[in-house]
């Protein structure tokens, strides 16, 4: 953590962040990974947890937003999987890693889509009358 708040200390020093999406497309592209908590024990450790939880409650699909270089997900167990990240780079290997998987995609997220109030989100999940819904009809988020 004390070397992340330096890099990120001297990035600003240096004329500022580049932003999230070029700072992982940087990192990646020097041959980063997505960091400790995505290898390891700790990788593992999440993993049994949220695998569990998704056997538990029979979760028929993730979205995660933040995909990263694939390795967590590589020791995930999802029926079906949409991974969501700001570095092209990221979608790009994530794509090329699980290319025979197809109960995973990857795209490219673009955050001011789901800011605008007739953006994405809104179009998708937000019947005007009838509150928070799911595009397939059923009603979630109340």
């Amino acid at each position: 953590m004390k070397r992340l708040v330096s890099r990120i200390a001297s990035a600003f020093r240096k004329g500022g962040f580049p932003g999230s999406a070029a700072y992982w497309d940087g990192r990646y592209r020097a041959g980063g990974t997505s960091g400790d908590g995505s290898y390891g024990r700790l990788a593992a450790f999440k993993a049994e947890i949220i695998n569990e939880f998704v056997r538990r409650h029979n979760i028929g699909s993730v979205i995660e937003f933040g995909c990263g270089d694939g390795s967590q997900l590589s020791l995930m167990h999802y029926p079906k999987y949409v991974g969501l990240d700001v570095s092209a780079e990221a979608v790009r290997m994530c794509a090329s890693r699980f290319a025979k998987d197809e109960s995973k995609s990857f795209f490219l997220y673009a955050g001011d889509a789901f800011y605008a109030s007739s953006g994405m989100f809104r179009q998708f999940f937000i019947e005007r009358d009838k509150g928070p819904i799911h595009p397939d009809g059923r009603r979630c988020l109340t």
